[in-house]
């Protein structure tokens, strides 16, 4: 007997069918968190993959969840994570969210419609200003506050203590491949074995620190009566949410790998005022005494200070090789951060440190960001999407890797809380100096190097006056650039390391190429009087 109607029938198998493969998906989650018995690390280079494989873990988890960020974003990304967030707290699985006060952007309707709708998704903000808290909170946070400028830079996420992500996405559109415009070109990993025992340890410690604060406990959210009003970011979240389980259910799956040896270095709330006696500080600075031949290190920002070049300068003086990957003018989001670093990147350039900067579009973008149809859709809406490196990654020796949420800045070291993965083994540190490598590689990096100044016997003497004044001084009082980019022509080797590329080979392309005339003044204004903001930027 023929159905009476075929297509309503058609219908409801492609529906069942799309949620058997869900189902699948999640089930193989569930059984890759648990069915596994030495410790296994898989790195997660692309945001979208990365954003897939948060879902699925939260999709999978039994008892708890707890997740610390930076940022977090009233977009579709992060209203996409709360409704995945609310679920499982919805099914009993204890949550909780824990966000830095001065950076979460989650409206205070949103933040009750959620716990009005969530009872079980507990949500924290880690050291408001004592005026936000209610009156029978605030006496305490008079006494423990820590400050506005110290704030919790922390990124991490951990599900039933068996697996675990921390690196430096936040949540928000540009982390994971569907930002308008901005992009970040970041890096995390996941992992799953003792280690993660480290980071429940991380977790349960800030919880119940006084510096956190549930959102209940905030006057705005207590005043909060109306629902938030829908808008287009409510359209974004279905599609993003179509897009991630068309995704799982195709089957993507880390590249899982066994480690010999892993460990978490966590900060502890309310930073200790001597940075060495942290554990990211200490970590770190375990990776770079060990070290004996080289150190490569990627960071968004390369904001320096007398203490980090003379470390450099030891690193060098030992017979190590340094290469640093940072921003371009063009690709960083925080040109005032590139002002202080261009101040110090003749030092660096001096002290035979190889240097290279970004570029907003490079050559091996499509391997960069996912280039899926769905995502790229999403993509699409505001400016021309470009990429700004977001990755914080050490390789020492290319034998140790280290990725975590530490930049290179005295932000990291002095006043902000930081966590940070150190993995010793070869091939993921293979792994890690490939992908290293790729970034830094001529066609998606300039090179920077000394410039060839008219009348540099002129500019010499005050150069390197500016450069002794300027630790003590807070100011630049010769700021002509000696150094520029550098763009490999084609089809020629680059050569070996060298302060001053060789002509033939490689362009002079100007100190920040590709910058608007208005960020390059801007920069040029920090580099000058801004050494006295540095602890800021």
């Amino acid at each position: 007997m023929k159905p009476r109607h075929p297509a309503i029938v058609l219908a409801l198998l492609v529906l069942l069918a799309g949620c058997s493969s869900q189902r699948a998906a999640q089930s193989r989650a569930s059984e890759d968190l648990y069915a596994h018995g030495a410790q296994q690390v898989a790195l997660l280079d692309l945001g979208f993959d990365a954003l897939a494989q948060r879902v699925a873990l939260i999709r999978a988890a039994k008892q708890r969840i707890d997740v610390h960020t930076f940022i977090y974003a009233d977009d579709a990304t992060g209203r996409f994570l709360l409704d995945e967030l609310g679920a499982a707290a919805d099914r009993g699985v204890r949550v909780r969210v824990l966000v830095d006060a001065m950076f979460c952007a989650i409206p205070p309707e949103r933040l009750a419609l959620v716990r009005r709708t969530h009872p079980g998704l507990r949500l924290a903000v880690y050291n408001p200003r004592p005026k936000d808290v209610v009156e029978t909170r605030r006496s305490l946070q008079h006494e423990v506050h820590a400050g506005l400028n110290h704030r919790m830079h922390n990124k991490l996420l951990v599900i039933d203590g068996a697996a675990g992500i921390t690196g430096g996405r936040n949540h928000e559109d540009t982390y994971f491949d569907v930002g308008q415009g901005l992009n970040y070109r970041d890096r995390e990993v996941l992992i799953r074995g003792t280690a993660v025992r480290q980071m429940s340890a991380c977790a349960a410690s800030w919880w119940f620190h006084p510096l956190v604060v549930p959102v209940d406990e905030l006057v705005a959210v207590t005043q909060a009566t109306t629902a938030p009003v829908p808008d287009a970011a409510d359209l974004r979240v279905g599609q993003l949410r179509d897009a991630i389980d068309r995704h799982l259910a195709a089957g993507a799956a880390p590249r899982w790998r066994e480690v010999n040896r892993a460990g978490f270095c966590w900060d502890v709330p309310g930073r200790p005022e001597r940075a060495d006696a942290t554990s990211t500080g200490a970590g770190l600075h375990h990776v770079l005494s060990q070290a004996s031949t080289s150190i490569e290190i990627v960071s968004p920002y390369c904001v320096l200070n007398s203490a980090s070049l003379d470390r450099l300068q030891d690193l060098r003086d030992r017979g190590l090789t340094i290469d640093i990957l940072t921003n371009s003018l063009a690709s960083t989001d925080a040109w005032w951060a590139y002002g202080a670093y261009l101040r110090d990147r003749r030092r660096l350039i001096a002290n035979d440190v190889a240097v290279y900067e970004t570029r907003p579009l490079p050559a091996d973008v499509a391997s960069m960001w996912s280039i899926a149809p769905e995502v790229v859709a999403l993509r699409r809406g505001g400016r021309e999407p470009f990429l700004s490196l977001h990755a914080k990654c050490v390789l020492a020796d290319g034998k140790v890797a280290v990725i975590g949420t530490f930049n290179l800045d005295p932000r990291s070291k002095h006043i902000n809380t930081e966590q940070v993965m150190i993995l010793w083994d070869d091939a993921v540190a293979a792994d890690l100096a490939s992908l290293m490598r790729q970034d830094a590689a001529p066609r998606n990096a300039w090179r920077v190097g000394l410039r060839d100044l008219t009348m540099g016997w002129f500019h010499a003497p005050f150069v390197r006056l500016s450069e002794w004044t300027g630790d003590w001084l807070s100011l630049d009082i010769y700021p002509v650039q000696p150094t520029t980019c550098f763009e490999l022509k084609p089809d020629c080797d680059p050569g070996p390391r060298a302060q001053t590329p060789d002509a033939a080979a490689w362009n002079d392309v100007g100190p920040t190429p590709e910058a608007s005339e208005d960020i390059q003044k801007r920069a040029s204004a920090i580099q000058t009087f801004g050494a006295v903001l540095t602890p800021l930027l």
